[in-house]
């Protein structure tokens, strides 16, 4: 998921992906640097449209590290939810 956003107070749609177990990708401002730490996803400048897209690029063309932060992705989530439903409830 990228989210690229100028101003953000906080981002739920990257909560939600990282719930999903998905890296993600957001700008440097705001709440989103408070969801995305090292281990789950990448900060961008916003206003760096050649940031935005080498960050795209790193996520589709390294396997290894994408799989990392997807690795580390749910349990990144749950700092951000009071309530924690199984996995395997929900599959």
């Amino acid at each position: 998921l990228v989210l690229p956003s100028f101003s953000e107070s906080f981002g739920l749609v990257l909560i939600e992906a990282l719930a999903c177990g998905k890296p993600v990708i957001g700008s440097d401002v705001g709440g989103i640097k408070e969801i995305i730490t090292p281990g789950v996803g990448l900060l961008i400048d916003p206003n760096s449209p050649e940031t935005i897209s080498d960050a795209i690029d790193k996520m589709i063309l390294d396997d290894e590290f994408r799989s990392n932060l997807a690795s580390n992705a749910r349990n990144r989530a749950k700092i951000f939810s009071k309530v924690e439903i199984p996995y395997d409830e929900v599959k």
